[in-house]
């Protein structure tokens, strides 16, 4: 019997508390994350790591931006910015 053409079984409310809770943990969220993209069986658990992995990948590319931007018009307004 082909495994694909299986339903998956539904992840309970249980196990999605308690990814939230791991997921307060600094550092350690990044790890499960990894781990869960590349590695979980279940399709809605990888799906669902890989949104969160995408998802701080961008805010921490528009924070870069933000700050960078601030910086820079920070020091146009003091004139140490080099033309």
């Amino acid at each position: 019997m082909n495994t694909q053409n299986q339903l998956e079984k539904p992840v309970g409310i249980g196990y999605w508390l308690g990814m939230e809770i791991l997921m307060l943990i600094p550092f350690v969220n990044l790890i499960v994350a990894l781990i869960m993209s590349f590695a979980a069986e279940n399709k809605s658990k990888r799906n669902y790591f890989r949104g969160w992995l995408l998802s701080i990948i961008i805010v921490m590319v528009v924070v870069y931006i933000t700050l960078y931007a601030v910086a820079y018009f920070q020091a146009m307004s003091m004139g140490n910015v080099v033309s």
